[in-house]
């Protein structure tokens, strides 16, 4: 079993957490099956049903691979007259209402970029050209000859945000570092704490070389028979469970090495 650890400069209430305890509500209550007739969801004669959305492993593999880094409190995202992104570290008065909170912050969870840097940078389409930055919370030592995937939370596209993608190579450099991301346009209110902010997911460095061509028959006959089933073919033939875990749930202090 391979190992990671994360590191705060800090102490911490809101931890990393294995993505996959954060399964997002949209894909639980998606469709099982659809009707092969008229596309309707959750047919229940077997014969009449093909798969649905939650049929299709591989789109679940991306959710729930690596870990997930949360947002670490309540953040308002408001705009002010010149339409820039501004935002501010907010609670939940005895009203219910959202209020500044003036408590004071580790480390912030928004910074802001000059504006000149990363000024080429083509913008996620419907987002706000503000150049923003998660804050760094969390370092991460990975084995030797491993590199860490950080990256938007993989098909989350729900979320008002899109978190830019980068690989850093964990082994050599466990210090936290700066995640850049893009506000959608438009969108005004409440990152919560708990948010999925960003997906990083530990990779293997090794050297590929690519060649290319024709599909063997024998390949192609598995290819027929995984479109002659409606369902579940990848699954039971040729998908392998993917385990990341976690040492400690819920723990409120940090251990010092």
């Amino acid at each position: 079993m391979k190992k990671v650890k994360f590191y705060s400069e800090m102490p911490v209430d809101v931890f990393p957490i294995p993505a996959q305890k954060m399964i997002p509500d949209w894909w639980k209550k998606g469709e099982n099956f659809i009707s092969k007739e008229d596309d309707g969801i959750n047919v229940l004669g077997k014969e009449d049903r093909a798969g649905g959305m939650k049929s299709c492993v591989p789109f679940l593999d991306a959710i729930t691979s690596g870990y997930l880094i949360l947002a670490t409190y309540d953040i308002e995202i408001t705009r002010n007259d010149s339409n820039v992104v501004e935002y501010r570290k907010v609670r939940k008065n005895e009203q219910g209402e959202w209020v500044q909170d003036y408590s004071p912050v580790t480390r912030d969870l928004i910074t802001e970029r000059p504006i000149n840097l990363g000024h080429t940078i083509p913008r996620p389409p419907g987002c706000s050209w503000n150049h923003l930055a998660w804050g760094g919370m969390w370092g991460y030592d990975l084995p030797r000859g491993w590199s860490m995937l950080v990256t938007h939370p993989l098909n989350r596209w729900e979320l008002p945000f899109v978190t830019t993608s980068a690989i850093v190579d964990g082994d050599n450099f466990p210090l936290s570092g700066f995640y850049p991301f893009f506000i959608k346009e438009g969108w005004l209110g409440v990152i919560e704490e708990g948010t999925p902010i960003i997906q990083m997911i530990p990779i293997k460095r090794e050297t590929w070389m690519a060649s290319f061509h024709i599909l063997p028959n024998s390949w192609k006959k598995m290819a027929d028979a995984l479109r002659s089933v409606n369902y579940g073919y990848y699954r039971s033939n040729f998908w392998v469970k993917k385990k990341y875990l976690s040492e400690k749930n819920n723990k409120k202090e940090l251990e010092e090495e």
